[in-house]
């Protein structure tokens, strides 16, 4: 999917604009919305392959991210 993968490229990386690359790819046709969900959802998934590496998780963080897919 262009939106996940466009996320996991731009995701920990601030010289990347994720809006502006998915604008620039899709044009008119990007749904920004889609765009938001593609991103919670890969934190989401970045959060549980942390966590099954033994990596600390902040609750709060957790919490707001489930509370942003619930959202959606």
């Amino acid at each position: 999917d262009i939106y996940f993968d466009t996320a996991a490229a731009s995701a920990g990386n601030p010289s990347i604009d994720g809006t502006a690359l998915i604008r620039a790819v899709l044009g008119e046709k990007a749904d920004l919305r889609v765009w938001q969900m593609a991103r919670l959802v890969y934190r989401a998934v970045e959060i549980n392959w942390l966590a099954a590496m033994g990596e600390t998780v902040a609750p709060r963080e957790a919490r707001m991210l489930l509370n942003a897919l619930e959202a959606v």
